[in-house]
């Protein structure tokens, strides 16, 4: 039976053209087709270019002779063979592993080598040949086709591939490309144009097309369906970084369809699990990214975060089919040390610490237990600290220099990286006293000094003072110069002078002062002593003509109704003076007139003058007040400015007596002092500044702080115990009240003190627990801080006293037993206590054991013992008290049994005597006994006394015997036999007939004053 080529219609029909359009330039090439099972396809360039597919049925029909076909000007006729070689025969490729038939062999109209030997098809426009009849196609043993289900497997296949590449030749615009036309306008079915079958593209019309694409459909579903049967993938070799994923290909004998493995694709997304989402559901599908999409079934993830869940997706795809993606996997990689953390910033410095803190990292997986604060000098980095805090102070450094600090942190898998090492400097040193300036010239109005540089000076200031001025030392200079020219100076005047320097520390203390005068001109007059106000200059002359100038404030005093009067500051022969002493920034009016001997002149025109701007006055005493126990509000008054506006004021404090330190320089008229001392009194004062200078600063306000909550409680110290702690601390400073009591917090329990003593015993704890504790003061202000958390833990419990037992007794020891070694979790000390005759208790043995022979004891005693146990906890109570005698001593065994005289019917018997510590009428008695040798007799005793020796009568002549002793006390405990004795008496001597008689009727044996005993019947 033939399968048809077309699947739509059970008619016959061959060969199939298939025509091939490509898109490009290039040369037609073979093109790799599929073609149903039992057939074979010839691939033919015709005259325009195009490559066209001829699909062959293994056994054709014998073709009819037929009449050319006139088609458009060209003849198609069938062909005989010529001399024309034919056309070029492509062999179909080799299907994929898994796919299509078994290879045919070929079609009976070509040889085995593909050349042609039977009837063929000229190319559209080839030249008409003419031809004769067809021989007969040779018939060929074609091997049994394929069953249903693999065609339609093939036939699944061919539609996927050609969608795919139908999908891959759409333009970018996303229109299919129109077939090519038929080289002929009207339908072909085997070379008849006919209107109602397919075209030669192979797709059907009509209703046809409807119930292909329907079994399409049905095939693309189960295809789907089979994708869709992928499991899950599996997750292995999963470490801080990385893990690998495998999977499985779909099990193909499921629904019985012949797809390959290496024709799936795989794609593979992942998503990671957000933190603080909640819950361990998955995430949304949107969060998934495609990691992997091969062909594989195996793919590693690396660069993952440690301690992080990931979720995995897989997608099985053939061709332009997917199946639905599988359910997501979770994993979770491994935890690793922590991150680098940040370096390290600085909170404050001094000049040998510095305050540092840092932020904690990522801890990956494993909570931080602690970070590592290293420090370098210069000389390497070196630890400095393992703490639990995020800020250390690092202390003992050296002034002005420069460290360089880096931070761990430490999980219980290790420690991570340090940062990166951040560079700080401790604070430097304010430099030392200068020397004071020197004096490098000096003239009637200007001195000129300089001074030395050091390393550690980056500015200086100096200030001067006239002689005999009341507004003391005035700045001269402030700069980074060192030398300067003071102008503007009084001729034959002395000047004090004095030089500190400064750095970014602060400032150093003054120099010690100097004294420097102004030089007198050649030419200089001299000045009345007692000329008030003061004045200088005027030279000495020798006219009769004189002069006197006044002086006359030109401003009202307060109050006063009456201007000011005049003052006469100058008389004498000069036309110059210099009027001193006079109020800073104040308006006068100087006059003037001639006196001669006749008389003074009249007065000239006045001369309105402005004296210069000094310091301001000193301010009024500030007022304060207080705004909590560590605050103050400082307010004062505007003082008088003296000719130029105040610029700035300069707040001063001062603890009790010590020196007073700036707290405030500004404008303003108010400032609150903070970071105060409670219940301490402080002394404050201000000072105004002008462009002439600081003033004087005034008197100063003592105030006292109020008092406050005590500070925080510090160096808690505690003695444990298994159900208590004793604690003690240092008492706080109660900042102005009395401390009332202590509070103290013992893991979320409070408890209180009794008073002011800085010690509490808390009680009712459990045994071998860690406890936090924490301290706080109370006073009549209130509550003050706790104190920083310490740890404390309670110790175990004493251990219960083990089970005494008494495991042997001999007469001179006890072997004694308790406990048990394999079950001890920690180092467990026994004492095992004997009680003496006055009922006291001592030790005995006192170790780690678990058994003890108690020797040298005496016999038949009681003796009564108790143990007990001790760890670090203390020890235990004593167990119950055990009590156990010792037995008697046994006899001593006898030695030396040995046989003495011996006849036919009697033997004697000796052995050494037992010593014994008895007396004479204690002495031990002796048990002889005696059983015939080789017969199942026992030993029957023969002998009872303290004798050593025994003579046996009554036995029989030539017989085996055996002997034995031993010891009976007076207690009557038997001793230790010795070993027997074995010994043989002699035959007796032929009797006389009459003798023989009377032997055998007596057989007695008499026991006389030697101690005989007759053994007659022995053994029987």
């Amino acid at each position: 039976m033939e399968y048809p080529v077309c699947e739509l219609y059970s008619t016959e029909y061959g060969p199939a053209t298939v025509q091939m359009v490509s898109t490009n330039s290039s040369p037609p090439m073979a093109y790799p087709v599929q073609v149903p099972p039992g057939h074979m396809m010839q691939q033919v360039v015709d005259g325009t270019g195009t490559l066209r597919h001829v699909i062959l049925s293994p056994e054709p029909r014998a073709l009819a002779t037929m009449p050319p076909y006139v088609s458009d000007g060209v003849e198609l006729r069938p062909l005989q063979s010529t001399s024309q070689p034919p056309p070029p025969f492509y062999p179909a490729p080799p299907p994929p592993q898994g796919f299509g038939p078994p290879p045919y062999p070929p079609h009976a109209m070509y040889g085995a080598g593909g050349q042609q030997t039977g009837a063929g098809l000229l190319a559209a426009g080839a030249a008409p040949m003419q031809q004769g009849p067809s021989p007969p196609p040779q018939q060929t043993q074609m091997p049994p086709p394929h069953g249903p289900k693999d065609q339609r497997s093939q036939r699944r296949i061919q539609r996927m591939r050609r969608k795919l590449n139908e999908k891959q030749r759409q333009p970018a615009g996303g229109s299919r490309a129109s077939p090519s036309p038929s080289p002929s306008p009207g339908d072909h079915k085997n070379g008849r144009r006919t209107a109602s079958e397919p075209e030669e593209n192979g797709e059907p019309s009509g209703d046809s097309t409807s119930s292909v694409c329907s079994q399409q459909d049905d095939e693309d579903r189960a295809v789907c369906e089979f994708l869709s049967k992928l499991r899950p993938p599996q997750v292995s070799e999963i470490t801080r970084g990385s893990a690998l994923v495998s999977w499985a290909h779909p099990d193909v004998t499921v629904d019985q369809l012949s797809i390959a493995p290496d024709q799936l694709s795989y794609e593979l997304s992942m998503a990671e699990s957000r933190s603080g989402s909640g819950g361990s559901a998955p995430p949304p599908p949107a969060a998934f990214r495609r990691v992997c999409a091969d062909r594989t079934v195996s793919a590693e993830l690396t660069q993952l975060r440690p301690a992080t869940t990931y979720y995995l997706t897989l997608q099985c795809s053939l061709a332009a089919l997917q199946g639905t993606v599988t359910a997501p996997v979770s994993f979770t990689t491994l935890a690793a040390p922590p991150e680098q953390p940040r370096p390290p910033t600085l909170l404050s410095k001094t000049k040998t610490n510095l305050h540092v803190k840092w932020s904690a990292p990522a801890d990956n997986g494993s909570r931080i237990s602690q970070y590592v604060l290293e420090c370098d000098a210069g000389q390497g980095f070196s630890e400095v600290t393992r703490c639990r805090s995020k800020q250390h102070t690092v202390t003992h450094l050296q002034p002005a220099t420069a460290y360089r600090l880096r931070v761990a942190a430490c999980n219980e898998l290790g420690q991570g990286p340090f940062s990166e090492p951040v560079t700080l400097q401790t604070a430097g040193l304010v430099p030392p006293p200068p020397e004071p300036p020197r004096l490098d010239e000096a003239t009637a109005a200007q001195l000129s000094l300089s001074w030395s540089r050091r390393p550690t000076d980056d500015s200086f200031d100096v200030h001067m003072e006239k002689d005999g001025s009341k507004y003391g030392f005035l700045a001269l200079y402030s700069g980074p110069d060192t030398r300067h020219r003071a102008n503007g100076l009084t001729r034959n005047t002395s000047y004090r002078f004095k030089l500190r320097a400064i750095n970014e520390e602060g400032a150093s203390r003054w120099s010690e002062t100097v004294s420097y005068r102004t030089v007198l001109p050649a030419a200089g007059g001299s000045c009345p002593a007692d000329a008030a106000p003061e004045f200088c200059g005027g030279a000495a002359g020798t006219l009769a003509l004189e002069y006197e100038l006044e002086l006359t404030l030109d401003e009202p005093s307060d109050g006063a109704e009456e201007p000011p009067a005049a003052s006469r500051v100058y008389s004498g022969s000069d036309t110059e003076c210099t009027v001193s002493t006079l109020l800073p920034g104040r308006p006068y009016r100087l006059q003037v007139r001639a006196v001669n001997r006749v008389g003074a002149g009249p007065w000239s025109e006045s001369l309105s003058v402005l004296s210069g701007a000094g310091p301001p006055s000193p301010p009024a005493a500030p007022s304060v007040s207080a705004r909590s126990p560590h605050a103050l509000l400082v307010r004062w008054a505007e003082p008088a400015s003296n000719g130029a506006a105040v610029t700035e004021y300069r707040l001063e404090l001062a603890v009790g007596s010590a020196a007073f330190q700036p707290v405030y320089t500004g404008t303003a008229l108010q400032h609150e002092a903070r970071g105060l001392q409670p219940a301490t009194a402080y002394r404050l004062r201000v000072a105004a500044s002008n462009s002439a200078g600081a003033g004087p600063p005034s008197e100063p306000t003592v105030t006292v702080t109020p008092a406050a909550s005590p500070a925080a409680v510090t160096c808690v110290e505690a003695e444990p115990t298994a159900t208590s702690l004793t604690l003690s601390w240092q008492p706080p400073a109660d900042h102005g009240a009395e401390v009332l009591h202590y509070t103290v917090e013992v893991s979320e329990r409070l408890c209180s003190t009794a008073g002011p003593q800085p010690r509490l015993t808390v009680n009712q704890l459990a045994p071998d627990t860690v406890y936090r504790i924490r301290v706080q003061a109370v006073n009549s202000v209130g509550p003050g801080p706790f104190s920083a958390v310490y740890r404390w833990s309670t110790l175990s419990l004493p251990p219960a006293p083990p089970p005494l037992e008494v495991t042997h007794t001999a007469h001179n020891f006890v072997r004694l037993r308790w406990g048990d070694v394999k079950q001890q979790t920690e180092r467990i000390v026994y004492s095992l206590e004997c009680e003496a005759k006055n009922g006291e208790f001592y030790v005995v043995y006192e170790g780690s054991g678990t058994q003890f022979k108690m020797a040298r004891l005496s016999e038949d005693t009681e003796y009564r013992l108790r143990i007990c146990a001790a760890n670090e906890a203390g020890e235990g109570p004593y167990s119950n008290v055990v009590s156990t005698r010792t037995t008697r001593q046994p006899p001593p065994s006898v030695r030396g049994l040995r046989l003495g005289d011996r006849t036919e019917r009697s033997c004697t018997l000796e052995w050494l005597p037992v010593k014994s510590g008895a007396s004479a009428d204690q002495r031990p008695s002796y048990e002889l006994q005696l059983t015939p040798a080789g017969r199942q007799h026992e030993f029957q005793t023969v002998y009872t006394g303290p004798e050593v020796q025994y003579r046996l009568t009554g036995l029989e002549p030539q017989t085996d015997y055996q002997a034995r002793v031993c010891c009976r006390p007076a207690t009557g405990e038997c001793g230790p036999f010795t070993a027997p004795l074995r010994f043989t008496t002699p035959a007796a001597p032929p009797p006389p007939p009459a003798a023989r008689a009377a032997a055998a009727t007596s057989q007695t044996a008499k026991v006389g004053e030697h101690k005989e005993r007759s053994v007659a019947g022995l053994g029987k």
